[in-house]
Protein backbone atom coordinates (compact mmCIF):
# COMPACT_ATOMS: atom_id res chain seq x y z
CA UNK A 1 0.00 0.00 0.00
CA UNK A 2 2.85 2.40 0.83
CA UNK A 3 4.45 1.71 -2.56
CA UNK A 4 1.11 2.37 -4.30
CA UNK A 5 0.72 5.73 -2.55
CA UNK A 6 4.32 6.64 -3.36
CA UNK A 7 3.79 5.90 -7.07
CA UNK A 8 0.55 7.89 -7.01
CA UNK A 9 2.25 10.95 -5.56
CA UNK A 10 5.12 10.56 -8.02
CA UNK A 11 2.72 10.52 -10.96
CA UNK A 12 0.90 13.60 -9.68
CA UNK A 13 4.16 15.44 -9.05
CA UNK A 14 5.35 14.69 -12.59
CA UNK A 15 2.03 15.81 -14.05
CA UNK A 16 2.05 19.02 -11.98
CA UNK A 17 5.57 19.76 -13.20
CA UNK A 18 4.58 19.30 -16.86
CA UNK A 19 1.47 21.45 -16.53
CA UNK A 20 3.40 24.17 -14.73
CA UNK A 21 5.52 24.61 -17.88
CA UNK A 22 2.46 25.92 -19.73
CA UNK A 23 1.58 29.60 -19.79
CA UNK A 24 0.27 30.80 -16.46
CA UNK A 25 -2.27 30.75 -15.08
CA UNK A 26 -3.71 27.43 -16.22
CA UNK A 27 -7.13 26.01 -15.37
CA UNK A 28 -7.62 22.22 -15.54
CA UNK A 29 -11.11 21.53 -16.84
CA UNK A 30 -10.85 17.73 -17.11
CA UNK A 31 -8.23 15.09 -16.33
CA UNK A 32 -8.22 11.42 -17.31
CA UNK A 33 -5.79 8.59 -16.77
CA UNK A 34 -5.14 5.97 -19.47
CA UNK A 35 -3.40 2.63 -19.81
CA UNK A 36 -1.17 1.84 -16.87
CA UNK A 37 -1.96 5.30 -15.44
CA UNK A 38 1.39 6.71 -16.50
CA UNK A 39 -0.42 8.37 -19.40
CA UNK A 40 -2.78 11.26 -18.70
CA UNK A 41 -4.92 13.49 -20.88
CA UNK A 42 -6.12 16.90 -19.76
CA UNK A 43 -8.20 19.78 -21.04
CA UNK A 44 -6.49 23.02 -20.08
CA UNK A 45 -7.72 26.58 -20.28
CA UNK A 46 -4.77 28.81 -21.12
CA UNK A 47 -5.27 32.56 -20.79
CA UNK A 48 -9.00 31.81 -20.29
CA UNK A 49 -9.49 32.08 -24.07
CA UNK A 50 -10.64 28.55 -24.76
CA UNK A 51 -9.62 24.96 -24.19
CA UNK A 52 -6.67 22.95 -25.47
CA UNK A 53 -6.28 19.19 -25.31
CA UNK A 54 -3.03 17.66 -24.08
CA UNK A 55 -1.50 14.23 -23.60
CA UNK A 56 1.10 13.78 -20.86
CA UNK A 57 3.54 10.86 -20.86
CA UNK A 58 4.61 10.72 -17.24
CA UNK A 59 7.31 8.10 -17.88
CA UNK A 60 9.08 10.14 -20.54
CA UNK A 61 8.05 13.47 -18.96
CA UNK A 62 6.76 14.75 -22.29
CA UNK A 63 3.78 16.87 -23.31
CA UNK A 64 1.91 16.56 -26.60
CA UNK A 65 -0.71 19.07 -27.66
CA UNK A 66 -3.58 17.27 -29.38
CA UNK A 67 -5.69 20.23 -30.47
CA UNK A 68 -7.67 23.34 -29.57
CA UNK A 69 -11.34 23.99 -28.91
CA UNK A 70 -12.83 24.75 -32.34
CA UNK A 71 -14.39 28.04 -31.18
CA UNK A 72 -10.97 29.28 -30.11
CA UNK A 73 -9.52 28.36 -33.51
CA UNK A 74 -12.30 30.18 -35.38
CA UNK A 75 -12.77 33.26 -33.17
CA UNK A 76 -9.59 33.46 -31.11
CA UNK A 77 -8.83 37.00 -32.24
CA UNK A 78 -12.11 38.19 -30.70
CA UNK A 79 -11.63 36.54 -27.30
CA UNK A 80 -10.26 38.40 -24.30
CA UNK A 81 -8.36 37.22 -21.28
CA UNK A 82 -9.56 37.99 -17.80
CA UNK A 83 -7.93 39.67 -14.83
CA UNK A 84 -8.03 38.31 -11.32
CA UNK A 85 -8.51 41.28 -9.00
CA UNK A 86 -9.05 42.00 -5.33
CA UNK A 87 -11.29 44.65 -3.91
CA UNK A 88 -12.14 45.62 -0.36
CA UNK A 89 -15.62 45.48 1.16
CA UNK A 90 -16.61 48.45 3.30
CA UNK A 91 -15.99 46.38 6.45
CA UNK A 92 -12.40 45.70 5.34
CA UNK A 93 -12.76 42.14 4.00
CA UNK A 94 -10.78 41.41 0.86
CA UNK A 95 -12.93 40.05 -1.96
CA UNK A 96 -11.76 38.11 -5.00
CA UNK A 97 -13.19 38.75 -8.46
CA UNK A 98 -12.65 38.26 -12.18
CA UNK A 99 -12.91 41.16 -14.64
CA UNK A 100 -13.29 41.02 -18.42
CA UNK A 101 -13.27 44.13 -20.60
CA UNK A 102 -14.09 44.65 -24.28
CA UNK A 103 -11.18 44.82 -26.68
CA UNK A 104 -9.98 48.22 -27.78
CA UNK A 105 -11.96 50.14 -25.15
CA UNK A 106 -10.13 52.06 -22.44
CA UNK A 107 -12.94 54.01 -20.84
CA UNK A 108 -15.97 52.92 -18.82
CA UNK A 109 -18.59 50.74 -20.49
CA UNK A 110 -21.88 49.13 -19.43
CA UNK A 111 -21.16 46.30 -17.02
CA UNK A 112 -22.83 43.05 -16.02
CA UNK A 113 -22.19 41.78 -12.49
CA UNK A 114 -22.27 37.98 -12.35
CA UNK A 115 -23.36 36.34 -9.08
CA UNK A 116 -22.74 32.61 -8.82
CA UNK A 117 -25.19 30.19 -7.23
CA UNK A 118 -24.78 28.03 -4.18
CA UNK A 119 -23.86 30.25 -2.48
CA UNK A 120 -21.13 27.74 -1.57
CA UNK A 121 -19.66 27.74 -5.05
CA UNK A 122 -17.13 29.99 -6.77
CA UNK A 123 -16.12 31.48 -10.11
CA UNK A 124 -12.90 30.10 -11.55
CA UNK A 125 -10.20 31.53 -13.76
CA UNK A 126 -11.19 29.63 -16.90
CA UNK A 127 -12.83 30.00 -20.28
CA UNK A 128 -16.50 30.97 -20.04
CA UNK A 129 -18.52 31.23 -23.22
CA UNK A 130 -21.27 33.54 -21.94
CA UNK A 131 -18.80 36.01 -20.44
CA UNK A 132 -16.99 36.16 -23.77
CA UNK A 133 -20.34 36.67 -25.51
CA UNK A 134 -21.13 39.68 -23.31
CA UNK A 135 -17.69 41.22 -23.72
CA UNK A 136 -17.90 40.78 -27.49
CA UNK A 137 -21.12 42.83 -27.36
CA UNK A 138 -19.39 45.68 -25.55
CA UNK A 139 -20.10 44.87 -21.90
CA UNK A 140 -17.57 44.54 -19.11
CA UNK A 141 -18.14 41.57 -16.80
CA UNK A 142 -17.44 41.45 -13.07
CA UNK A 143 -17.72 37.95 -11.59
CA UNK A 144 -17.34 38.14 -7.83
CA UNK A 145 -16.38 35.53 -5.28
CA UNK A 146 -18.36 37.22 -2.53
CA UNK A 147 -18.03 36.20 1.13
CA UNK A 148 -19.61 32.78 1.53
CA UNK A 149 -17.97 31.44 -1.65
CA UNK A 150 -16.06 28.18 -1.30
CA UNK A 151 -12.65 27.32 -2.72
CA UNK A 152 -10.94 30.21 -0.93
CA UNK A 153 -10.62 28.76 2.55
CA UNK A 154 -12.96 28.03 5.45
CA UNK A 155 -12.79 31.56 6.87
CA UNK A 156 -13.85 33.06 3.53
CA UNK A 157 -16.82 30.72 3.33
CA UNK A 158 -17.76 31.11 7.01
CA UNK A 159 -17.82 34.91 6.60
CA UNK A 160 -21.07 34.45 4.69
CA UNK A 161 -22.92 32.51 7.37
CA UNK A 162 -26.13 34.35 8.24
CA UNK A 163 -25.35 37.14 5.76
CA UNK A 164 -27.95 36.54 3.04
CA UNK A 165 -29.10 39.98 1.92
CA UNK A 166 -26.67 41.60 4.32
CA UNK A 167 -22.87 41.59 4.04
CA UNK A 168 -22.98 39.17 1.11
CA UNK A 169 -25.18 41.65 -0.72
CA UNK A 170 -23.11 44.62 0.43
CA UNK A 171 -20.03 43.04 -1.12
CA UNK A 172 -21.68 43.05 -4.54
CA UNK A 173 -22.37 46.76 -4.17
CA UNK A 174 -18.84 47.44 -2.93
CA UNK A 175 -17.30 45.54 -5.87
CA UNK A 176 -19.53 47.34 -8.37
CA UNK A 177 -18.59 50.74 -6.95
CA UNK A 178 -14.94 49.70 -7.11
CA UNK A 179 -15.34 48.95 -10.83
CA UNK A 180 -16.91 52.36 -11.33
CA UNK A 181 -14.09 54.08 -9.42
CA UNK A 182 -11.53 52.19 -11.53
CA UNK A 183 -13.06 53.52 -14.73
CA UNK A 184 -14.15 50.04 -15.82
CA UNK A 185 -17.91 50.48 -15.51
CA UNK A 186 -20.31 53.17 -16.64
CA UNK A 187 -22.02 54.32 -13.41
CA UNK A 188 -25.34 54.68 -15.23
CA UNK A 189 -25.35 51.28 -16.97
CA UNK A 190 -25.11 48.46 -14.45
CA UNK A 191 -26.88 45.12 -14.74
CA UNK A 192 -26.69 42.11 -12.44
CA UNK A 193 -27.42 38.47 -13.19
CA UNK A 194 -27.50 35.10 -11.48
CA UNK A 195 -29.37 31.86 -10.90
CA UNK A 196 -30.35 30.07 -7.69
CA UNK A 197 -28.66 32.12 -4.93
CA UNK A 198 -27.35 34.41 -7.68
CA UNK A 199 -30.95 35.02 -8.74
CA UNK A 200 -31.84 35.91 -5.16
CA UNK A 201 -28.97 38.40 -5.02
CA UNK A 202 -29.91 39.88 -8.41
CA UNK A 203 -33.53 40.37 -7.29
CA UNK A 204 -32.37 41.83 -3.99
CA UNK A 205 -30.13 44.27 -5.85
CA UNK A 206 -33.12 45.80 -7.62
CA UNK A 207 -34.92 46.21 -4.30
CA UNK A 208 -32.02 47.59 -2.25
CA UNK A 209 -29.98 49.44 -4.87
CA UNK A 210 -32.22 50.39 -7.82
CA UNK A 211 -30.17 53.52 -8.47
CA UNK A 212 -27.04 51.41 -8.99
CA UNK A 213 -28.43 48.40 -10.84
CA UNK A 214 -30.68 49.34 -13.75
CA UNK A 215 -31.52 45.78 -14.88
CA UNK A 216 -31.34 42.20 -13.68
CA UNK A 217 -31.34 38.73 -15.22
CA UNK A 218 -32.93 36.41 -12.64
CA UNK A 219 -32.95 32.66 -13.29
CA UNK A 220 -34.80 30.06 -11.16
CA UNK A 221 -34.05 32.18 -8.14
CA UNK A 222 -34.19 31.20 -4.49
CA UNK A 223 -36.55 34.02 -3.56
CA UNK A 224 -38.18 32.50 -0.46
CA UNK A 225 -35.05 31.60 1.47
CA UNK A 226 -36.76 30.09 4.53
CA UNK A 227 -39.17 27.90 2.57
CA UNK A 228 -36.76 26.82 -0.16
CA UNK A 229 -34.02 25.99 2.34
CA UNK A 230 -36.44 23.55 3.99
CA UNK A 231 -37.81 22.17 0.72
CA UNK A 232 -34.98 22.44 -1.81
CA UNK A 233 -36.75 20.27 -4.40
CA UNK A 234 -39.16 23.18 -4.92
CA UNK A 235 -36.35 25.67 -5.60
Amino acid sequence: MAISYQLGFQRLATLASLISKQRQPVSIDNLSWAGNRWIATAILSLDAKGYSYYLFDLTASTTTKLGDFHFQQKHGDRLVTKDSVHTTAHDGMQLNALVLRPKGVDGPVPMVVEVHGGPTHHVEWEYNHFRQFLVNRGYAVLALNFRGSDGLGKAYQAAGFGEYGRKMQDGLVDATNWAIDQGIADPNSQAIMGSSYGGYAAAMALVHDPALFRAAIIEHAMLDVVYQSQYPHHS
